[in-house]
């Protein structure tokens, strides 16, 4: 897998602004961010793969005991760690998530792979990723895509 430098140092930073958005990408967040809210609201951890800048973080920090983020691309990290420091329940992590298991020691309850994750990660590592879910997560692992790449 690439490294995603170049895009977000390129074009890949204007697709965070929201008023680059279509419609139908607005109502789809608005839609998976309601559904995600009501869904782990009150758990005790949560395992964010693919966590970006943090929009699920800073959605989730109020509602659960403590979360920890994980995205392979440095410059949504640093965003990442930027916008959440002022909550003391959230960690974020640069790394790749086939390596899940060298970079997090702990247990979570749940896990979220929101905003299309796993369709944006080869095929050819998801089985790892699914095996070190199941190594990590004790109760449920949320996961959307509405579109795989080849």
């Amino acid at each position: 897998m690439k490294d995603s430098k170049d895009f977000y140092e390129g074009i890949g930073l204007t697709l965070l602004d929201p008023q680059n958005e279509t419609e139908g990408v607005r109502e789809y967040q608005k839609l998976e961010e309601e559904f995600i809210k009501r869904t782990f609201e009150g758990v005790d951890s949560v395992l964010e793969v693919g966590c970006g800048e943090g929009r699920y973080l800073r959605h989730l920090a109020p509602l659960v005991g403590k979360i920890t983020g994980i995205d392979f691309a440095e410059q949504l990290v640093n965003i990442a760690k930027e916008s959440t420091a002022t909550f003391d329940n959230v960690k974020v992590i640069l790394g790749r998530a086939e390596h899940l298991p060298t970079l997090v020691q702990e247990r979570f309850t749940h896990a979220l792979l929101g905003w299309n994750t796993i369709g944006n990660i080869p095929q050819e590592v998801h089985e790892i990723i699914f095996d070190n879910l199941e190594k990590l997560v004790d109760k449920k692992i949320f996961i959307s895509t509405f579109k795989c790449a080849p």
